[in-house]
C-alpha cells in the first residue's frame, strides 16, 4: 500500500511538472506567434516602401525626360517667333518671348498621398503642368480630397516610425488572416495605388 501511495505521489508530481511545462511552452508559442506576426507586418511595411520607391524612381526618370524635352522645345519657339515678325513686318517683343521661353514649369515633384482608402504616389508636377496650376494648388486639391500629402523623406520617416511601433507591439496593422498586403495596378498614369 505504501508503494502504491508513493507511486501515486510521484506520478501526481510528474503530471503537475508536465502541466507547468506545457503551460510554459504554450506561452512561449503564443509569444513566438506574436513576434512572427509583428515581423510579417514590418516586412509588409518595408515592401510597400520599396515598391513605392521603385515607382517614384520611374516617375522621376519620366520627369527628367519631360523636362529635357520641354527645354529643347522652347528654343525653336524663339526662332519661329522671330521669323513670324519678319513676315508681319512688326518688331518682335523679345522680352515677352524670352520670358515665355525661360518660364519655369514644375518638374520632378513626386509625393505620397495617404488616405483611409490607401497610399498613392502622385506625380504632382505633371498634374500641375496639365492643370495649369502651381504645386501648392495641386497639394491643396489633394488635401481637400481627404489625402495627407507627404514628401518622400516625410513618408520614409513615418514608415520607419510605423515599423518600429509594429515591432514593439504598440500598433497592429492586420487583424485577420484575410487582411494581407494587396498591390493594385495604377488607375491612372499619375497615381500608383497600394492598398495595405
Amino acid at each position: 500500500m505504501k508503494l502504491l501511495s508513493e507511486l501515486t505521489a510521484t506520478v501526481t508530481t510528474r503530471l503537475a511538472d508536465m502541466e507547468a511545462e506545457a503551460k510554459t511552452l504554450s506561452l512561449e508559442l503564443d509569444t513566438l506567434e506574436v513576434r512572427l506576426r509583428r515581423a510579417f507586418e514590418a516586412v509588409c511595411i518595408d515592401a510597400i516602401v520599396v515598391y513605392l520607391n521603385i515607382e517614384r524612381t520611374r516617375m522621376l526618370d519620366h520627369e527628367k525626360q519631360a523636362e529635357t524635352g520641354a527645354s529643347l522645345a522652347r528654343f525653336p519657339a524663339l526662332g519661329i517667333y522671330g521669323l513670324s515678325s519678319l513676315f508681319t513686318g512688326k518688331k518682335p517683343n523679345w522680352d515677352r518671348a524670352i520670358s515665355e521661353v525661360l518660364r519655369e514649369e514644375p518638374f520632378g515633384d513626386i509625393r505620397i498621398a495617404a488616405s483611409p482608402d490607401g497610399i498613392n504616389i502622385v506625380n504632382v508636377s505633371k498634374l500641375a503642368r496639365e492643370q495649369n496650376m502651381d504645386i501648392a494648388g495641386i497639394v491643396a486639391y489633394l488635401e481637400a480630397k481627404g489625402n495627407e500629402v507627404l514628401t518622400w523623406s516625410s513618408f520614409e520617416a513615418r514608415a520607419k516610425n510605423l515599423r518600429v511601433a509594429v515591432l514593439k507591439g504598440q500598433m497592429i496593422l492586420m487583424g485577420k488572416e484575410e487582411d494581407k498586403l494587396q498591390l493594385k495596378p495604377p488607375a491612372s498614369p499619375h497615381f500608383v495605388s497600394n492598398e495595405i
